[in-house]
């Protein structure tokens, strides 16, 4: 078990420093592309046709990476005031109830997004002619990487005996 341990945790560095790395290339790219449309529109007054769709989309997959590191960090929303007031013991029964209910969550949104997926291939973008899915692939991304982060914690569960 110590041995899986050891590969899923550099596995899941190996992702962690991707995600982050690929976050900030995006979040680079996106200001380049912005900073290029605002020159050519009120500098040169050639406006870039494809430069707002491109950024949008960027945007969109920035949005959706940043809900996984976020989910990781365990910067999401939740209710706390609910495991102020309860007792240590129904708290952690109730913290391993919402595991288990967002583990199931995910998986079904995974198996679920394929459909959306399947669909939004066929269609393409207006200007830049890319098929749709690619967007909607970032949700699907997102998705994996927070189920990733769920069968660490699993793991982490199995070895040290606490979520």
């Amino acid at each position: 078990m110590g041995q899986i341990l050891g590969i899923f945790k550099a596995i899941k560095r190996f992702i962690d420093v991707s995600l982050n790395i690929l976050v900030i290339a995006l979040l680079a790219l996106l200001l380049i592309i912005v900073t290029t449309q605002i020159l050519a529109r009120y500098i040169f007054n050639h406006p870039l046709s494809w430069s707002e769709e491109l950024a949008r989309y960027i945007f969109i997959w920035i949005v959706f990476l940043g809900v996984a590191i976020a989910f990781r960090n365990n910067r999401h929303l939740r209710m706390e005031l609910l495991s102020l007031i309860i007792p240590n013991v129904f708290r952690r029964i109730i913290g391993i109830l919402v595991f288990w209910i967002i583990n199931a969550f995910l998986v079904l949104l995974l198996i679920e997004s394929k459909f959306i997926i399947s669909i939004t291939f066929s269609q393409s973008s207006p200007t830049l002619n890319l098929p749709m899915g690619f967007i909607y692939l970032s949700f699907v991304v997102s998705i994996g990487f927070m189920l990733v982060e769920q069968i660490y914690r699993i793991f982490d569960y199995l070895q040290k005996g606490r979520l």
